[in-house]
């Protein structure tokens, strides 16, 4: 394992031996990171999640935050990342509001810059989120789809797999799968 000495690891967190945490990460109690799972700079997890192997976190990548909603975070909600996923720069990740839920993120996913995943939110296997692209509360990204920048999902709207979402597109109803 390998903390920068300006890193911020609690005690109660679960890191696998080869992970690697950079300068002025936060890691807080609950987190679990997998093998070979990398945050380069000032990245933050708190809160209960749970992160896969070879996940790379870029700089001001924040995952856990409480949703942005005038309803909190559910006491037994978390956040389950699978592996091989990029979270590049800004990219912000909450946690549930349902009694029990889980936002969740598949495998082999990219996030690109300022991407935002909401509460309640799942994103299958191999998803691209384009820089600036937001999803809102509640919202299923199948596998294989592609959101390009500044595309905003509203909540409760299913995207299907291989769907193609434009660049500056506002989505309010479902996409069915190959659109």
């Amino acid at each position: 394992m390998k903390i920068h000495h300006r890193a911020l690891v609690d005690p109660k967190a679960l890191l696998a031996d080869s992970v690697e945490i950079g300068p002025y990460c936060v890691v807080g109690p609950g987190v679990e990171i997998g093998p070979e799972s990398r945050l380069l700079a000032r990245v933050t997890l708190a809160g209960r999640v749970k992160v896969g192997a070879r996940n790379l976190f870029h700089p001001t990548v924040c995952i856990g935050g409480p949703p942005q909603d005038h309803e909190p975070a559910a006491p037994d909600g978390r956040i389950e990342i699978g592996d091989d996923n990029v979270f590049r720069e800004a990219v912000t990740v909450h946690l549930p509001k349902m009694a029990g839920g889980v936002t969740r993120i598949g495998s082999r996913n990219r996030l690109d810059f300022g991407s935002h995943v909401a509460h309640d939110s799942v994103i299958g296997n191999q998803v691209t989120m384009g820089n600036l692209a937001l999803l809102g509360g509640h919202v299923l990204v199948d596998d294989f789809a592609s959101i390009e920048a500044l595309v905003a999902i509203h909540q409760f709207v299913t995207v299907g797999r291989h769907v193609l979402l434009g660049a500056h597109s506002s989505i309010s109803e479902d996409d069915p799968p190959f659109m």
